[in-house]
């Protein structure tokens, strides 16, 4: 007991320090006690190694059950083979006796190979339930397994926060005069930045991270890799969870359902209660090669079905700034994000690249969602069979906005859905029987950008889809039938295009935009260069409209097609003029 009097009812006491030779190993099975187990109101103990030390319960038990709200630091300590049945935490479970009572400090060493298994099981790693957790000195977590959170579960208002370095007097983390003791740079066994995630698994949910209602995380210098799950592959918020991500990267990661890397809920996990919205945000950080069988590629948000009465309903929430997203994919919508009935997305100086879906919007596929704005953005090599970069759509008791500004658009196509798509992942080629029939007016069309009214919508009071561009570009985008930037279809749909640059785009039909019936469209102060209609070529080989006229380009249409001002050449080869 190195601690402080208890007499002034203070954080951290008693203060017990268990300091271990390096080397040692701790055969924990239940022949020898099973799990370490420490629950004291308000007591406190660390076990501190120099390096080498290892906890090892041979999947007879966890390795350490912290209760009672008490506070427990590990320092340089591996942990393994860690195995609970029907419970929370495979590894380390750390209970409150009230919500956000006690911690849990983890500084540098490793947990390997732990498990929760059976029906009820989350956390394969650790479980936090109503406490808080602290990661930093890189803590390497791998090859953990559990219904939900193959990793961690963060539940019922508990908070995780994981930092590269923290000092004494660091109160942002709420370490309330933790000792510091041990180091505080990368330990033995760990890895550069304050936490790893790798080889984890999840059932259901959060391959990596469960946050579960009013749960919340703070991460940084995170790295993420290699994790499955059913939705979420690294990260899964759940009704009301909020996650703040800064300076990481989480890459390869595949899922079964939607949301490649991260899964946004506003539900809870027993589908019983009133939805309440989770928030993620995002910045400078890398988003990489995340599969999706179903919807989002890198982020999928679910609504409550049944939605709530009010059309405006508010919705889950992200935010990505200064992030850099490529080599995304998802076998139906979305294949970046795909959002859901009142969802909101936010890009600032966010890259996007190389995003493909096998149906509808390559970069974002939008249903029914409040508001998609994307800034000072720029959207390379995106890929679908409607709306190569965005596919809005919207019903009648709904409202949505697309927003983009200084964004650039380049390169992004709507093919034709034939198999030709090399791009794709070989489960997730698109078939015919795989775009919905609600789509087939629109199927192969807008390069860029959709908007569309859903089939049932009747464009009333509270029937409105709106997109606003401003000082953007669309350039080299294109679509096998029609629409090679922007399309705009059905009642109620509007846009607004100012100072907008649309360059080299192509499609059969209207190169550049397209308006449909009971859509309008004000464009002004915009340039339109080298736009043209062609025949799509990658298939057939073969082409109906060039510019092989010896006049072409030169501003009159030489053709002697419908409108032309001279036929000195075959018609369709002068399509440019």
């Amino acid at each position: 007991n190195s601690g402080p009097s208890c007499s002034n009812n203070a954080n951290w006491c008693p203060s017990s320090r268990i300091v271990i030779p390096p080397g040692l190993y701790f055969d924990l099975t239940s022949d020898n006690g099973g799990a370490l187990a420490f629950a004291a109101t308000n007591g406190h103990v660390d076990i501190i190694s120099s390096g080498g030390t290892t906890f090892d319960a041979n999947h007879t038990s966890r390795v350490i059950d912290i209760g009672m709200g008490a506070s427990f630091g590990l320092w340089s300590i591996h942990l393994r083979n860690g195995r609970v049945s029907n419970e929370a935490g495979g590894c380390i479970r750390a209970t409150a006796s009230a919500p956000g009572v006690g911690k849990l400090f983890i500084s540098g060493g490793t947990l390997t190979s732990c498990r929760s298994v059976g029906r009820v099981s989350s956390g394969g790693g650790i479980a936090v339930v109503g406490s808080n957790a602290v990661l930093t000195a890189g803590v390497v977590i791998s090859d953990c397994q559990a219904k939900g959170g193959g990793g961690m579960v963060v539940a019922a208002h508990a908070s995780l926060t994981i930092v590269n370095q923290l000092s004494q007097a660091d109160d942002k983390l709420g370490l309330d005069g933790w000792p510091v003791v041990g180091p505080t740079a990368v330990a033995s066994g760990g890895s550069p930045g304050a936490a790893s995630f790798r080889n984890c698994h999840a059932n259901e949910d959060g391959g990596a991270i469960v946050l579960g209602a009013g749960s919340t995380a703070l991460l940084r210098n995170v790295t993420m890799s290699d994790l499955t799950a059913g939705r979420g592959g690294a990260l899964c918020l759940i009704q009301g969870a909020y996650a703040d991500i800064a300076h990481s990267a989480i890459s390869h990661s595949t899922v079964t359902g939607s949301g490649g890397l991260f899964f946004l809920t506003s539900v809870a996990a027993t589908g019983i209660g009133t939805p309440t919205p989770s928030y993620l945000l995002v910045s400078h950080s890398t988003l990489s090669y995340g599969i999706a069988d179903n919807d989002g590629g890198l982020l999928a948000f679910e609504s409550p079905s049944p939605p709530p009465s009010s059309a405006t309903a508010s919705g889950s929430y992200a935010n990505f700034q200064d992030t850099y997203a490529h080599h995304l994919q998802a076998g139906a919508n979305g294949g970046c994000v795909s959002l859901t009935l009142g969802t909101t997305l936010r890009m600032l100086r966010t890259n996007m690249t190389h995003c493909y879906s096998g149906v509808a919007g390559g970069g974002i596929s939008s249903n029914n969602a409040a508001l998609v704005n994307l800034t000072q953005s720029h959207v390379t090599n995106t890929r679908a069979i409607t709306g190569g970069f965005l596919y809005a759509t919207h019903s009648a008791s709904s409202t949505g906005n697309v927003h983009l500004d200084r964004t650039i658009i380049t390169g992004s196509t709507a093919w034709d859905g034939l198999g030709d798509g090399p791009w794709l992942s070989p489960q997730l080629q698109p078939q015919a029987s795989t775009v919905p029939s609600s789509l087939s007016a629109v199927t192969s069309c807008g390069g860029g950008v959709v908007l569309a009214a859903a089939a049932s919508s009747s464009g009333g009071a509270n029937s409105a889809l709106h997109g606003t561009f401003l000082d953007s570009s669309f350039v080299d985008t294109s679509a096998a039938q029609k629409a090679g930037a922007l399309l705009l279809i059905g009642t109620g749909v509007t846009a607004t295009v100012e100072r907008v640059t649309l360059s080299g785009n192509r499609a059969l039909d209207a190169p550049s935009i397209a308006v449909g019936k009971g859509s309008r469209i004000a464009v002004t102060d915009s340039t339109f260069r080298g736009d043209y209609a062609e025949q799509w070529t990658r298939n057939t080989g073969t082409a109906g409209c060039s510019n092989t006229c010896n006049h072409a380009e030169d501003g009159d249409c030489d053709d002697g097609g419908p409108g032309a001002e001279f036929d000195g050449c075959d018609e369709g080869t002068d399509c440019i003029d």
